[in-house]
């Protein structure tokens, strides 16, 4: 389905937007500098204040793509175990990278993989995609 596909390149777009704005977030999102808490990776105020991206570098960009990566996998071949198994690992990703800010005192590039809007949109195209095959299936081959 063409708006199948059309939904996986604009979330995989999306996931990129996302990507670049959060990679300008200061870097006490992803650590614990907010509640006073320095580390040697984040040992001063400025230091917390730093943008992600000024922190990590390039290595950073590799971890952001993942996601986008992932979302264009249902765009260039559009099947339920493709559409599947993209939703349930950027849900695992997403996971990982929750746990990772709330389980650690420094950052960590693994505090950045994952998206909670790009898994949750992931799951709602799955599904729609799904429901709206299984009508047309449905309308095709009436059951009389």
């Amino acid at each position: 389905m063409k708006w199948a596909r059309i939904a996986w390149l604009t979330l995989a777009a999306a996931a990129a937007g996302l990507g670049i704005w959060a990679a300008g977030w200061p870097i006490y999102q992803i650590s614990s500098c907010e509640i006073g808490a320095y580390s040697a990776a984040v040992p001063t105020v400025e230091a917390c204040n730093e943008p992600i991206r000024d922190h990590f570098g390039a290595d950073l960009y590799l971890v952001l793509a993942v996601p986008v990566v992932l979302c264009l996998l249902p765009a260039i071949r559009p099947r339920p175990a493709v559409e599947w198994a993209v939703a349930w690992v950027l849900f695992l990703s997403s996971a990982v990278g929750w746990f990772t800010v709330i389980g650690a005192s420094s950052p960590s590039l693994l505090s950045m993989l994952g998206s909670l809007p790009i898994t949750v949109s992931a799951f709602l195209v799955t599904i729609s995609h799904r429901l709206v095959s299984a009508g047309r299936d449905r309308r095709s081959n009436p059951v009389s």
